[in-house]
């Protein structure tokens, strides 16, 4: 064999690329490898793109909120329907500002919001033991009565006797802002076993109820104008009939407003008293009980919280466990090949 005619062979293989020299060799799986790498990234890629759109969709529906089909109708929209002309001393109603309480106009400055203008209702219940439940009821009822507040419902059972075994439950309403206040009474009376508070903001709900009775009137007003104009028996009829069904149904939805109105500035307080001889001392097994309910209740909150994170996102949730499935069954599969 000639050395110089191998070694100048040796060389030229030298200076073949990696890609050039693995398309030169026989071995076909070989290159199905480079091919499976391909394979790999262009999954890789497409998941990575997906994991992005799908943080993003986080960030803005953790921003933004479900926002309701409702709410796109405007004031504008309804207008523009009934054929209504603003007059010029008509405010624009994107011009109006919902967030102004009823006591009197409000400067809360340029980029600024008030906590105060939310509508919330709250609500707190109160579990009491005393030794003298005739003189709690009395303390009770003269506290309502000072805080200018009113009894809902109240019960009672047993003898209102000391010494003896006997229950009362109240309803309280009491103007807003009292907890304190309220608090500090019912320590006096004797030993809170319990004491929980709940809050439901139906800001938004009042706002909507709020220009369904704006549009309703608008409606009414277009009606009668409407009405004025008929000359025939029949339309004077029909167009009466509408009004008064708008009439009736703006009545409803401002009682639901009022109600609204009493719920947010009255606050309710469930009370439950029972007569003791001696206070409970709460055991082990009572505070693992309220650690326990309590962890009850954090684990309620959190599954409705993945609950409405999968109905936000359930569209990139099933494109991605498409995507895994495919790559893990792509993978099983080359794998029982090379066997």
């Amino acid at each position: 064999m000639n050395f110089d005619e191998d070694l100048k062979k040796a060389l030229e293989d030298y200076d073949l690329s990696l890609v050039e020299h693995y398309e030169k060799l026989p071995y076909p799986e070989r290159r199905r490898t480079m091919k499976g790498r391909k394979f790999y990234y262009v999954f890789g890629g497409i998941a990575a793109v997906l994991v992005l759109v799908l943080a993003v969709s986080l960030f803005n529906s953790g921003m933004m909120g479900a926002k309701s089909s409702s709410s796109n109708y405007t004031m504008d929209s309804y207008k523009e329907e009934m054929g209504y002309a603003a007059t010029p001393e008509e405010a624009p109603m994107e011009d109006m500002d919902y967030y102004k309480m009823d006591e009197g106009p409000q400067d809360l400055g340029a980029g600024t919001y008030s906590f105060e203008n939310e509508k919330i209702i709250r609500t707190y219940n109160l579990d009491i033991e005393t030794k003298d439940i005739a003189k709690a009821i009395k303390e009770i009822e003269a506290l309502v009565a000072a805080q200018r507040g009113y009894i809902e419902s109240s019960e009672y059972s047993g003898k209102l006797e000391v010494g003896e075994n006997a229950y009362a439950y109240y309803t309280l309403r009491i103007p807003r802002g009292k907890l304190e206040d309220i608090r500090t009474a019912m320590e006096e009376l004797g030993q809170i076993l319990s004491f929980s508070q709940y809050a439901d903001n139906i800001t938004k709900a009042y706002r909507d109820t709020e220009s369904r009775i704006e549009l309703l009137k608008l409606k009414e007003d277009k009606l009668k104008e409407l009405l004025d104009r008929a000359e025939n028996l029949e339309d004077i009829i029909t167009i009466e009939s509408q009004i008064m069904d708008i009439q009736y149904e703006r009545e409803q939805i401002t009682s639901n407003l009022k109600d609204m109105d009493d719920r947010v500035d009255y606050d309710t307080y469930y009370i439950s008293i029972r007569q003791v001889k001696t206070y409970t001392e709460k055991t082990f097994s009572q505070k693992f009980k309220d650690s326990f309910g309590e962890g009850l209740r954090n684990f309620g909150y959190t599954m409705e919280d993945f609950a409405l994170f999968f109905g936000y996102n359930w569209a990139y949730l099933l494109v991605m466990l498409g995507l895994g499935l495919g790559l893990f069954f792509g993978i099983r599969a080359r794998r029982s090949k090379k066997l």
